[in-house]
């Protein structure tokens, strides 16, 4: 009994410990709050349930053009969540940033469940730590979206990611239990695979994994209803609530997806290589999630070990259905973009779950009389690599990540400086400018108005002539702004990325 109550307090302590870790990595890098989708879907919950009440954006001062799409609005699981810090927190940075804390915080926790249910606490704390680190979930750069992960933004890939892998690890220690404890552990299952719909539409591709999980884990099939009934329930409760708010019980699936038309459709070639070239192309670091997936196979085909199987199932799960959506079944229009690199994140967690499961299983087939050693050296090896070859690069581009301090800046000054009246520039960086003009929680600091053109002009629009002008390093003009010409800057931050110009 007492081992038992240990373990308990273990695994609480080290779940604390796990989201302590992802909320202060978001602390760390503190970006400003993303343009485009993730302001879109912190706008349909800020609307939420009047979202297609005209005017309503028009309401909040200052108005910045929001293109919302239907998909921004019907996924509940993020749209809702945000609404209920947004009413604690108010409408501003701070519920933003809290938002975005807390969906680290359930994506580092669904690492660590898997984990820990397949491989044991040093696999379970390991993961989160070594995927929050990567640069895909720090790199912060809102001028190449498709590079930047959910990790610091409103965006569904990490929550959908987490709560996919909570599912998981319900069913890993369901597989362990009897009785009434594996019927409840099959209900969690069925509730995290759920929502992690409710998330992100195309996780339902992987559903289709669930019976492989069951099969491989030792789970009767019959027990399958178990998992499959409180799916359904929250199917049908989707269903209700799309009647009640959108009108239309499967307004959902009428918008899961967009197709995407291509001037130069990809080769089947190609598109079956759009993992290694997603996980390669944006940042040489991504090798390692590569890397993962070659260690874990290498580890099932030394050891076949169950819980490696599942890994890879859970891949393959994923790979296969987003390959064929994004260029095999439609090279001209696909319907998923397999290139964008947070659209892997749901197979992230198996992949590093599964490459430090093969290194622990590899390391225990070592002979007993010379374990001692090897191990030791294997181990200082393993970790010399890893700091080295991964922390240490990792950690140079989190130390290299512009936080949100200019923007801070702006707002004080802008503050003290009641005599502007209007500020032009471009929708993007006019959609985060949307948080600085107001207090962390909302309230206005300035009582003028945000005029917003389109992003990455040639050169700068008739209607920005005017001046004042503001700009950052994500407005591009070719022939813009600088102080040999008519204009003038009148307030520039200490880092240089942000200024206001003015003729």
């Amino acid at each position: 009994m007492r081992w038992r109550v240990s373990s308990r307090r273990r695994f609480a302590a080290l779940s604390v410990l796990v989201s302590a870790f992802a909320a202060i990595m978001y602390w760390v890098v503190l970006p400003p709050p993303y343009f485009a989708d993730a302001f879109n879907y912190f706008t349909a919950a800020r609307r939420w349930p009047n979202i297609f009440t005209p005017g309503v954006a028009a309401e909040e001062w200052p108005f910045i053009p929001v293109d919302l799409k239907m998909w921004h609005m019907t996924r509940t699981a993020l749209v809702l969540p945000t609404r209920v810090v947004q009413e604690i927190f108010g409408t501003g940075q701070l519920a933003y940033g809290v938002t975005t804390a807390l969906l680290a915080v359930i994506f580092a926790l669904g690492c660590y469940f898997a984990g820990r249910a397949l491989f044991g606490d040093l696999v379970g704390v390991l993961t989160p730590f070594l995927i929050l680190v990567h640069p895909y979930f720090t790199m912060v750069d809102t001028f190449e979206p498709d590079v930047v992960s959910s990790a610091h933004g409103i965006l569904p890939d990490q929550l959908g990611a987490g709560l996919y892998a909570i599912g998981v690890a319900c069913l890993v220690v369901a597989a362990r239990r009897d009785g009434r404890a594996r019927t409840l552990l099959l209900v969690a299952a069925g509730l995290g695979f759920g929502t992690a719909y409710l998330a992100r539409e195309f996780v339902a591709f992987m559903f289709a994994a669930i019976p492989v999980f069951c099969w491989l884990l030792r789970i009767p099939l019959r027990r399958l209803v178990t998992v499959a009934l409180p799916m359904l329930g929250v199917f049908l409760a989707e269903v209700v609530y799309s009647a009640i708010i959108f009108a239309d019980p499967l307004a959902r699936l009428r918008v899961a997806e967009t197709d995407v038309e291509l001037d130069d459709p990809a080769t089947t070639a190609e598109v079956l290589l759009r993992f290694w070239q997603s996980t390669n192309n944006w940042h040489p670091l991504g090798v390692v999630f590569a890397a993962a997936l070659a260690i874990t196979a290498v580890g099932w085909l030394l050891t076949r070990d169950r819980r490696l199987a599942v890994i890879l199932v859970w891949f393959g799960s994923l790979w296969v259905p987003l390959t064929l959506m994004s260029g095999v079944l439609d090279p001209s229009t696909p319907s998923l973009r397999s290139w964008v690199v947070r659209y892997w994140m749901p197979v992230y967690p198996a992949l590093m779950i599964g490459a430090l499961g093969a290194c622990v299983l590899l390391v225990r087939r070592i002979p007993w009389r010379r374990r001692g050693l090897l191990r030791a050296a294997g181990v200082l090896a393993l970790a010399g690599v890893t700091l080295v070859g991964y922390l240490l690069p990792a950690g140079r581009e989190i130390l290299g990540e512009d936080r949100d301090e200019p923007w801070n800046e702006f707002r004080t000054w802008l503050s003290h400086h009641g005599e502007v009246t209007t500020i032009r520039t471009d929708i993007r960086t006019g959609q985060t400018l949307h948080f600085y003009v107001r207090t962390p929680r909302g309230e206005s600091v300035w009582n003028g108005s945000v005029e917003a053109f389109p992003p990455r002009q040639y050169s700068i629009p008739d209607e920005a002539r005017s001046g004042p002008l503001f700009t950052s390093r994500w407005t591009f003009f070719r022939n813009g702004p600088d102080e040999s010409s008519e204009w003038h800057v009148v307030w520039r931050s200490s880092n240089g990325l942000l200024e206001l110009w003015d003729r």
